[in-house]
């Protein structure tokens, strides 16, 4: 058949899409600034798109299929591109919490502790990091303890348990946890 190698890895998808099609959305990752694997990853990513959507003349204010399609696709990679830019911005605040978050004893926690592929502190890890009323606290939460609970158990104040829940709150947020995660 035809085909050379190049062309194969352009358009992998046989009768599913048209050449030109492929070719334009590695053409746009490229512009955009996609190298090596990320421009597969985009064309999968956007190869969806591209699939279902449907050209209506009448419908794209005199915009040809391909103008149409290049708007579709640049969107789809400039969505990706902040996705990313996003990813790395909530990774390093997750390293900078971590590096903030001590244990009890005043040592750092260890670079080990951060998960890159969560990007998040471990539980284990952050409950090994409060005093040992904290943690008590954190186990009451754990069993859906009352407030009042709370007090009587750790011979407490109200306001000191609402302080000491704001903190644990606190810990887990910075951790890259969300409240309704954290609690």
């Amino acid at each position: 058949m035809g085909s050379s190698k190049n062309e194969c890895e352009v358009n992998e998808y046989g009768d599913l899409l048209e050449e030109w099609k492929a070719e334009l959305i590695v053409a746009r990752a490229k512009k955009k600034g996609f190298r090596g694997d990320r421009i597969a990853d985009a064309q999968q990513e956007a190869i969806l798109d591209v699939l279902s959507f449907k050209y209506d003349p009448a419908n794209e204010a005199g915009a040809s299929e391909a103008t149409a399609l290049t708007a579709l696709i640049d969107r789809k990679l400039c969505f990706m591109l902040r996705g990313e830019i996003r990813a790395r911005r909530r990774d390093e605040r997750v390293a900078e919490g971590a590096r903030s978050c001590h244990y009890h004893n005043g040592d750092e926690l260890p670079a080990t502790t951060i998960d890159s592929t969560l990007s998040r502190l471990s539980v284990q890890d952050i409950l090994a990091s409060f005093d040992e009323q904290h943690g008590i606290l954190c186990q009451m939460l754990g069993k859906d303890s009352s407030q009042l609970e709370m007090m009587e158990c750790l011979n407490v104040c109200e306001r000191t348990v609402r302080y000491m829940l704001a903190r644990v709150r606190e810990r887990f947020e910075r951790a890259g946890y969300s409240e309704k995660e954290a609690f």
